[in-house]
């Protein structure tokens, strides 16, 4: 089955929509907290759209592929130590989504404005799909946690 421009910058959006929706902490040599996780997954995140907006041929879509894969492996290890934080409050939850929110929000734009004749080639599609394939599993083991520290996790009580 092709995949087409349409359906990976669906599955690219998606995958980010997934997220933003959750809160984090991070900086390994430091404690992690709300906020810097919120900044860890900002900055990680926003690594796939300029990844995906670089692709001009098969060894640019490879190096893209490279990073989505890193993405996903980076999100599972700041969703492991996510889960290490106590849980925030309502309005907590929600400051922190509205950070990741805004912090991921031109990713959308950047996925929308592939060249359509790159994305066109079926190598290339390949190349891609398989990644974000690869993420899409990722996120489905990840998701549970990060909704737990989101605002989602009220509507699934």
């Amino acid at each position: 089955m092709k995949l087409k421009l349409s359906q990976i910058a669906t599955v690219a959006s998606v995958a980010l929509s997934m997220l933003f929706v959750s809160c984090g902490e991070d900086k390994k040599s430091k404690a992690d907290t709300l906020d810097s996780i919120a900044d860890e997954v900002i900055a990680t995140l926003n690594r796939m759209p300029e990844a995906m907006s670089s692709i001009k041929d098969k060894e640019s879509a490879q190096a893209a592929a490279d990073v989505i894969k890193e993405v996903g492996t980076e999100l599972e290890d700041i969703a492991a130590r996510l889960e290490k934080l106590d849980v925030p409050s309502d309005e907590e939850k929600k400051r922190i989504d509205k950070k990741i929110e805004d912090g991921i929000a031109g990713g959308d734009e950047k996925m929308g404005n592939l060249d359509p004749k790159v994305m066109a080639d079926p190598e290339i599609q390949k190349i891609i799909g398989e990644a974000m394939q690869s993420f899409g599993e990722t996120m489905k083991k990840v998701e549970p946690i990060f909704k737990k520290y989101g605002k989602d996790s009220n509507k699934e009580s």
